[in-house]
């Protein structure tokens, strides 16, 4: 008979719960849910809301769970099963066995309705954790000044740069052009590099014998030279003649 009267007792309390909360819902902020739980805790309700973890994994988060739901923290709809097996096991600190003795359910059912009532608030605080990132984003976007289209086309910039590029690659092959460049130039005739490949004794090594360049006033200078020999020379005989 005790047992009855507490059954009815919670699924009164219950419900009376449910159907006051929602005239008085303040939302948590990231912030008190940052203050609350941590990156950990909330991966593990992920974990479990996803049927990857046992629901014994998550009973020490529960405590603040069931604080947030019947402060009205959070605005999330549970139904009066649900809202019974979160006082029970949150705020009476009771396990899953006991609640299913005092609701006499199978543990199946109470399992099920315990898993959906937490993806309900994996889903709420991943929520708040997507528009804290979104806003943060934005802010990121608005931070950047605007952008402006370019004056010129860019087959106009391309262009220029072309020409100039041009330009310069002229100036540079009329600068190679002026250089006395006639001191690199390969001397030898065919016969000559015949006879240096043939007689050379090293392999990969041609060697032609360069021809000596003559300085331009010596040449100069043996050219009087001869003009003043000749010119003595017609001077002898015109006075032998005479």
């Amino acid at each position: 008979m005790f047992l009855l009267i507490q059954q009815r007792s919670i699924l009164i309390y219950s419900f009376c719960v449910v159907c006051t909360m929602y005239f008085f819902v303040t939302d948590i902020t990231h912030d008190e849910l940052c203050t609350t739980f941590s990156k950990f805790d909330l991966k593990r309700l992920e974990m479990y809301s996803r049927n990857m973890a046992e629901h014994y994994m998550i009973t020490d988060l529960l405590p603040s769970i069931a604080k947030l739901f019947f402060l009205n923290r959070v605005d999330i709809h549970l139904s009066a099963v649900q809202s019974t097996i979160l006082l029970g096991v949150g705020l009476q600190h009771k396990t899953v066995d006991e609640i299913q003795l005092e609701l006499d359910l199978p543990s199946n059912q109470i399992l099920g309705l315990y898993n959906r009532m937490i993806k309900k608030f994996v889903q709420k605080f991943m929520a708040l954790e997507e528009g804290k990132i979104s806003s943060q984003l934005e802010k990121k976007e608005t931070s950047h000044p605007e952008m402006e289209p370019l004056v010129e086309s860019l087959d106009k910039e391309l262009s220029e740069a072309a020409a100039e590029i041009k330009k310069q690659q002229k100036k540079k092959l009329e600068a190679l052009e002026s250089l006395d460049l006639s001191q690199y130039a390969i001397t030898g005739n065919e016969e000559e590099w015949e006879k240096a490949v043939s007689s050379s004794s090293t392999a990969n090594i041609v060697s032609i014998k360069k021809k000596r360049q003559v300085p331009t006033d010596a040449v100069d200078g043996k050219d009087r030279t001869l003009k003043k020999k000749k010119l003595g020379k017609d001077i002898k005989k015109h006075h032998k003649h005479q």
